[in-house]
């Protein structure tokens, strides 16, 4: 992999050379380019799409992953490399992304390949799983309603790796960020032979403690696209991003490759790389033409639904299955309560799931009967013994 490294203008070890500007007017100036740029980005990238595959190594015992009951268990037990297949639409706030690759299983405590596809379409959150009730029944929760659009993106769309796409784009309301929240540094930086501008942004953690720096490096030549993202507290590298770029046939600079590494503690309290991931871009179109339909998702037979719809504040709930004919098999709470696999709600009616029926329910009399007839001539015989 390869690792962002920053060419010095000087022979001063572990410093940064600035070449100043000189003048508060032409900080202004670089910032209203900059601005400029990201504003030209976004207004042809208000329609996308992307595909992209991804080669992620985890570090043994380095993701603290909730089980059910909220234990953690740290995962993987070895350093393992895992590959995914991830596309991602929007249109204006509207957006799907698919994820296709080993997900954790918080019940049975391991990596299964899976299938989570997040969509929210007009302000109606879906979030499918393919595998997710007892590793093969599919899973859909839908929200309508409830959580603004924006925080509805921050956590289902936007994730640190996957910065590069929405910088790349011009797209920051998506990533609920805005270029007003950084501060542009004086000076001219270098990186992979590329000059930069660097927007800064700290972000505050404890009282009284070091806050955590954010960069974005904006290549000047190539109208500030980003090649460098990072963020570290401390002087301790958290995160770091390095962007690559192809031209396609009308000169026009392509998103095609990004590499990304994540440093955090580990189960002994140690600072370690935690993942290295290697993102290949291969489809990418901006301005596509999206409908309706590109961002519906079509729910398998007998997907387990969890439905919300708010009005007012008020939330109006139901589960239910997905029967073959599309009709809805409501779910009551007492039926989850009492089965023990998603598969016997499929074949009983509501709140029958988890019942026993009458057959069982007479075998099992019988059964009592019998062991308490049996239970009642040990305690004759043992007492007629005990006469003689």
């Amino acid at each position: 992999m390869r690792h962002p490294k920053t060419i010095l203008l000087s022979n001063m070890t572990g410093l940064y050379l600035l070449l100043f500007v000189g003048s508060v007017s032409g900080q202004a100036n670089w910032k209203s380019k900059i601005k400029q740029a990201f504003s030209e980005r976004a207004a042809k990238n208000h329609s996308f799409r992307i595909e992209y595959q991804r080669e992620q190594f985890l570090t043994k015992n380095s993701q603290p992953m909730s089980m059910d009951g909220g234990d953690n268990k740290w995962m993987p037990p070895e350093d393992t490399t895992y590959h995914f297949s991830e596309s991602i639409i929007w249109q204006g706030v509207d957006y799907k992304k698919a994820v296709r690759g080993p997900m954790f299983h918080a019940t049975l405590g391991a990596y299964y390949d899976d299938t989570m596809i997040t969509s929210e379409y007009q302000g109606k959150l879906i979030i499918f799983r393919e595998k997710f009730q007892d590793t093969n029944t599919p899973y859909a929760s839908i929200n309508d309603g409830n959580k603004s659009r924006t925080e509805n993106t921050t956590i289902w769309l936007v994730t640190h790796d996957l910065l590069p796409i929405f910088y790349y784009t011009g797209r920051l309301d998506l990533a609920n960020s805005d270029l007003k929240d950084f501060d542009l540094l004086p000076g001219v930086y270098f990186f992979e032979d590329q000059e930069c501008k660097i927007l800064e942004r700290l972000e505050p953690t404890l009282p009284n403690q070091p806050g955590i720096v954010f960069q974005i490096w904006l290549a000047i030549d190539m109208e500030f696209l980003p090649v460098r993202i990072f963020r570290n507290h401390n002087q301790t590298l958290l995160y770091d991003t390095s962007i690559s770029y192809n031209e396609n046939r009308e000169n026009n600079r392509m998103l095609s490759q990004w590499e990304h590494t994540c440093s955090a503690l580990n189960i002994d309290g140690e600072m370690l790389l935690k993942t290295s991931s290697d993102f290949k871009v291969s489809e990418l179109e901006s301005g596509v033409l999206l409908t309706e339909e590109d961002f519906q998702i079509e729910f398998r037979p007998y997907t387990f639904v969890d439905e919300s719809k708010w009005r007012s504040g008020i939330e109006d709930r139901i589960s239910y299955i997905l029967m073959p004919d599309r009709s809805k098999r409501i779910v009551t709470e007492e039926e989850l309560i009492r089965i023990s696999s998603h598969a016997e709600l499929f074949n009983t009616p509501t709140g029958m799931a988890g019942i026993s029926k009458p057959k069982t329910r007479r075998r099992s009399m019988y059964i009592m009967i019998g062991i308490l007839s049996a239970s009642l001539l040990a305690l004759v015989l043992g007492r007629r013994l005990r006469n003689n």
